[in-house]
């Protein structure tokens, strides 16, 4: 079995609208190099994985990961991954979150009728926006 890897340990609290601009120093070009690394590195561990359905455990205190839920498949989050990098390649998404807010949970919510999840994602992002 393969050990999930998680993310890195992040520093608390934490500003994730940051991310989404270059740092003093940073370079586009370095950039592409680290997500290049990254996806190397992805594909490397992707290999190794015999059973989809081994836990990946979900990281707790990041705004958008439910609290409620202890872990995912592998197979979800290989999913997931790929939907997301779709989403972020395939159109000008992260403007539109920078415009209105709404992430694509939110879109979801909104679109399926998750009137639960639709309330509880806004009244998060409410806080995020008054804690600025």
């Amino acid at each position: 079995m393969v050990e999930i890897v998680a993310q890195r340990e992040l520093p608390e609290p934490r500003d994730y609208a940051a991310d989404f601009h270059l740092e003093a120093g940073e370079t586009l070009s370095g950039v592409i190099s680290l997500y290049a690394a990254v996806a190397a590195e992805t594909e490397s561990i992707v290999a190794e994985i015999a059973d989809l359905g081994q836990p990946v455990p979900v990281p707790k205190g990041v705004p958008w990961f439910p609290a409620d839920v202890e872990a995912w498949s592998v197979r979800w989050v290989l999913l997931h991954l790929i939907e997301e990098t779709a989403r972020h390649a395939g159109h000008a998404d992260i403007i539109r979150e920078a415009l209105d807010g709404a992430t694509a949970y939110q879109l979801m919510a909104r679109a399926e009728g998750w009137e639960a999840d639709l309330e509880r994602w806004q009244a998060e992002a409410a806080a995020r926006s008054d804690s600025r």
